[in-house]
């Protein structure tokens, strides 16, 4: 291998990480965990560095997390692995090409890297990259026309959540927030709409949600879960009509 498909690879291998752990960060979102938790998980499980035993205990508690972090250490091992071979390739190149080979591709593939990396840090282009992500890993958490769910802060055992509502239930469609069918247990409080770019702060009783509105709600995850996610098994099920708690 010649030292300038070395360094090409060595580059393209750690660009493909920062894509691996983004997919990945967003897949642990979609389980429930906040975003600088999932990140964090992540981080830890691709360089096989450890976290704390409080930590360790959001994985182990869900199945699908503890699978979830099973394959995200395959693919840390995977890419330390490469990463020693191709070091390694590099510096046996080092004794066969001179070294300004090395610099001039070395500098060409490391402006491309920064560049990349740097798009990555721009809001619009991230959020983008994170909405086609999560299109994407949805389907495999929640199925291919559920809606999904992601936390934006956890409280004990409650939590702030947002759910995009590509497919609104049955059980939601043409009725008032009051008049929606949510046992007594769910405790859920509308904060927040987003509704075609406008945001609707003060959500009344009388408002209605609509396919495609973007829900800030308050409450326990597996509740907001089971009732905003689309789950077709429990579609039909006859529910007692409470009103929601609407945010003062």
């Amino acid at each position: 291998m010649t030292i300038s498909l070395s360094i090409i690879l060595f580059i393209a291998l750690i660009l493909l990480l920062q894509v691996i752990g983004e997919v990945f960060t967003i897949l642990f979102m979609l389980t429930g965990l906040p975003e600088r938790k999932a990140r964090f998980q992540v981080v830890s499980l691709l360089t096989t560095s450890g976290y704390t035993t409080k930590e360790s205990e959001l994985i182990i508690e869900n199945n699908r997390r503890r699978q979830l972090a099973k394959i995200t250490m395959l693919f840390g091992y995977t890419f330390t692995a490469t990463f020693v071979s191709i070091f390694v390739n590099v510096l046996i190149n080092l004794g066969q090409k001179n070294f300004g080979d090395f610099w001039s591709w070395g500098l060409i593939a490391s402006s491309a890297m920064v560049i990349i990396l740097l798009l990555f840090r721009i809001r619009k282009v991230r959020e983008l990259i994170d909405r086609s992500i999560m299109r994407l890993t949805s389907k495999l958490i929640f199925g291919k026309h559920n809606n999904y769910l992601i936390v934006l802060d956890d409280y004990g055992d409650s939590c702030i959540a947002e759910v995009k509502l590509h497919k609104l239930p049955n059980r939601l469609k043409d009725k008032r927030i009051e008049e929606l069918p949510v046992k007594t247990k769910y405790g859920i409080q509308v904060l927040v709409i987003l509704r075609e770019g406008e945001v609707i702060n003060k959500v009344t009783k009388d408002e209605i949600l609509q396919t495609d509105d973007v829900v800030t709600l308050y409450g326990p995850y597996d509740k907001i879960k089971k009732y905003f996610v689309v789950d077709e098994t429990d579609e039909d099920e006859a529910e007692e009509e409470i009103p929601v708690k609407i945010a003062e």
